[in-house]
């Protein structure tokens, strides 16, 4: 890789969201004309809403000696009662309800693998061996930390230790097919949940078509109905537009990534027989949260591609912050690659030739590149509000994508609202096209 150092004097990025998107604070330039204005970003952490509890039955009770009782639980119930002291006033809280089947399976209550240890030590030979082999396989040792997924005792995790050590994906070679540049892309849309998220998402995708969009993300994390998400594609492609997809999820380095891989290969299948293309990375699995190896991005493409040959895909180049460095320029571009998603220009001052060639120098030659639009900020209608309408801010998103159009870019991608995907500040802020835009 080329030196960023050496064109750049100094170069800082904002906070990243929706496949690492960056601002750019300081940026000289070279010997042309061309300059960019100072840019400032102060990107607060995400702020966690403390999950509330109803309280079922409320009765006051005298407690006069010491008294304590062990919780009760089972598989249904759990009971807590006072302790205390002396004699007070106090309240005993039962927090326990009976929850059908049949209505559990609508609170999305997630699976809990309940695992027996009969004697912890023997364990331990067997979890210093798969540290061990771990470390050689993977790049980013970051997300075995922190994914819910990666354990002994995970029976998805044992399926991809198998896929990173097979031959079939680590020898896999994609051949190229070329996908077609002049692309609008706007995102993103992920699987209605009901006829009322259907029509949303018919009204939007109605209102950027009118606008001049002609493709459109779609992602999943692989909980969805998958013949619902099909459907969905069924949709956009009879409206005439170019569908790419995206296996995706929350921006939360606790949000599973490595989910059970036979579910994620007949999402890939299905999903990929009907889109026209596959984006390798978005959201939870974009470069600034997760760095994939050559086995995963085979596995993402070869699945995809296993009923449609004819399957675009589509890389990254991301400037930012990654596992591996604070700041800098990182590349998940494969062999044969049909296009490269820029990542870290979508902002009025950045959108320009000159910073594309002085961040982005491996890629600059690429016969297709789509430059990321992201608005006046990062965040610029929640976290960052600029306080313009939606039709101001899609003006000045429009003029991003004609920026990046005149300065080497083939097609363009650009978020439908801040970026944020309701993270930052105001929850209504989302990017799916399925949800309304605000109150």
């Amino acid at each position: 890789m080329n030196t960023i150092t050496k064109t750049a004097v100094t170069v800082a990025a904002a906070a990243v969201l929706g496949g690492g998107v960056v601002g750019i604070n300081e940026y000289l330039a070279d010997e042309t004309q061309e300059s960019v204005s100072e840019f400032v970003d102060d990107v607060k952490p995400i702020q966690v809403e403390i999950p509330k509890v109803n309280v079922i039955t409320v009765k006051p009770i005298s407690v006069e000696t010491l008294s304590v009782a062990l919780p009760e639980v089972n598989t249904r119930k759990v009971e807590t009662h006072a302790v205390a002291t002396e004699t007070v006033e106090t309240y005993a809280v039962n927090l326990s309800r009976v929850v059908p089947l049949i209505e559990l399976d609508t609170l999305d209550v997630p699976a809990i693998e309940i695992v027996s240890v009969s004697n912890p030590g023997e364990r331990i030979p067997r979890m210093i061996e798969l540290q061990k082999l771990q470390k050689g396989l993977f790049r980013d040792q970051r997300n075995l930390i922190y994914d819910p997924s990666v354990g002994i005792d995970s029976a998805s995790w044992t399926k991809w230790l198998r896929i990173y050590q097979s031959d079939e994906y680590k020898n896999y070679s994609p051949e190229y097919v070329e996908l077609k540049k002049g692309l609008r892309i706007i995102n993103e849309v992920k699987c209605p949940e009901n006829t009322e998220q259907f029509q949303r998402m018919s009204e939007n995708i109605k209102y950027y078509m009118s606008r001049g969009y002609n493709s459109v993300l779609v992602t999943f994390t692989t909980g969805e109905t998958l013949y619902r998400l099909s459907d969905t594609i069924d949709y956009l492609k009879s409206l005439g537009l170019t569908v790419i997809i995206a296996y995706a999820g929350r921006e939360n380095l606790n949000e599973s990534l490595f989910r059970d891989p036979d579910t994620l290969a007949k999402f890939l299948r299905e999903l990929g027989a009907k889109a026209d293309a596959l984006l390798l990375g978005w959201r939870r699995t974009s470069l600034h949260l997760f760095l994939p190896d050559r086995q995963w991005t085979n596995f993402l493409i070869k699945n995809a591609r296993s009923q449609n040959a004819s399957l675009a895909v589509i890389g990254m180049a991301y400037f930012g912050e990654t596992s591996e460095k604070q700041l800098g320029v990182t590349y998940d571009v494969p062999e044969n690659c049909s296009a490269v998603l820029v990542v870290g220009c979508g902002y009025p001052k950045a959108s320009r030739k000159t910073v594309l060639k002085k961040l982005f120098p491996e890629i600059i030659d690429h016969p297709h590149k789509i430059g990321l639009v992201v608005g006046e900020r990062p965040y610029f209608d929640s976290l960052h509000d600029t306080g313009k309408t939606k039709t101001q801010n899609d003006q000045v998103k429009r003029r991003i994508e004609l920026r990046l159009l005149q300065a080497g870019c083939h097609s363009t991608m650009t978020y439908s609202g801040d970026g944020s995907d309701g993270q930052y500040g105001r929850t209504d802020r989302t990017e799916n096209l399925c949800l309304p835009y605000g109150k």
